[in-house]
């Protein structure tokens, strides 16, 4: 169970669309 892995893709992807939101 890599949990790790996933979370940190989940947090990459938010913060992808986050930034894609501001511009």
């Amino acid at each position: 169970m890599e949990v790790g892995c996933i979370l940190k893709s989940f947090i990459l992807k938010y913060v992808q669309q986050d930034e894609d939101l501001r511009r």
